[in-house]
């Protein structure tokens, strides 16, 4: 007697629940032996069907997440809650990206419009973590590591430009105790409170990096920390750098640069640019890269260049390809 035949009989169960249920009880031999006796059953035809369908779908699915085409540029950091599963291609199509950045730009909605796309690459709470300024882990990673280039002594002098206020200061906490640190950052006010750790020195300045409020040779070390590409002259910061540092002071840097060409994120960067400038008064296009290294040599603002890495920085979309490293005086 067929199987297929007996196991219909209750109807207050679906046939196709019923079907399934006893599929996954039989053995390899016994399912090969059932699709040979219900050829003419068109439930169990139609199941089969469907079953073939599906394994064909999660195939399909499995696949396309394993392979990363050529020029995506993909992110992921786990830790902390930055984890952009999807590469943002994958979640930005180029000509509606342009239509809706170039809209955005010609009306009053220019920040819901901006917030809408970064919601759409982090999610609603990473992306609320940014705006905190709470960074990602590799963010942080880079911030050690371009701190890691302090010169030593009993007492450094360090200027940081374009520190951020109050619990946006990022780099603060990470500086070593003995440092007599200056902030200086435009939105500086008198009613901040600064995360300084135990053993730091530090006060705050109101001030420009294209005009340091400071004697020539003050400083030990200037830190710049993703300020260049806000900065409206960022040839004349570099100049007032060279300027306030000590003979063989050194400058520390970690700034992002433009994504290279055949990538997604140069796509990205360049297309949204506008939008990112005005909102955020960021420009991603630019090439600090090619900036400091233009300045180094015998003749240049700085003697040398010992470091530059190009460091990999994920989660922070659209800002991600960093240079850390430092010149000296």
């Amino acid at each position: 007697m067929g199987h297929g035949t007996t196991h219909f009989k209750n109807t207050s169960i679906k046939p196709q629940v019923r079907a399934i249920d006893y599929i996954l009880g039989q053995s390899k031999d016994d399912l090969v032996a059932l699709v040979v006796r219900v050829e003419d059953d068109s439930i169990f035809v139609h199941l089969m069907r469907w079953i073939r369908v599906l394994l064909l779908a999660l195939l399909t699915a499995c696949v396309a997440c394993l392979a990363v085409p050529r020029g995506r540029s993909n992110f992921g950091d786990a830790v902390g809650g930055f984890n952009m599963k999807l590469s943002t291609d994958q979640i930005f199509k180029k000509n509606l990206l342009e239509q809706q950045v170039q809209m955005a730009m010609k009306s009053d909605s220019s920040r819901e419009v901006y917030d809408d796309i970064m919601i759409a690459a982090h999610g609603v709470g990473a992306y609320r973590r940014i705006l905190e300024g709470i960074d990602p882990p590799r963010l942080m990673q880079a911030r050690e590591e371009m701190l890691s280039f302090l010169p030593a002594g009993t007492r450094t002098e360090v200027l940081e430009i374009g520190c951020g206020v109050g619990p946006l200061a990022s780099n603060l906490p990470l500086y070593p105790a003995g440092i007599s640190l200056t902030g200086l950052d435009p939105d500086v006010t008198s009613d901040l409170l600064w995360p300084c750790p135990e053993g730091l020195e530090f006060h705050a300045v109101k001030g420009f990096a294209e005009s340091l409020p400071f004697p020539a040779a003050q400083f030990d070390a200037v830190v710049g920390s993703l300020v260049m590409c806000s900065v409206d002259k960022p040839q004349r910061m570099l100049t007032e750098i060279a300027r306030v540092l000590k003979p063989k002071g050194r400058y520390l840097f970690l700034e992002h640069i433009h994504a290279p060409k055949g990538c997604a994120l140069h796509w990205q960067q360049k297309i949204l640019d506008p939008l990112h400038s005005y909102c955020c008064g960021c420009r991603l296009t630019r090439q600090q890269d090619e900036w400091i290294s233009s300045v180094c040599g015998e003749s240049g603002l700085f003697r040398k260049l010992p470091v530059m890495k190009h460091y990999p920085c994920h989660g922070d979309w659209p800002c991600t390809t960093k240079i850390v490293g430092y010149a000296v005086a």
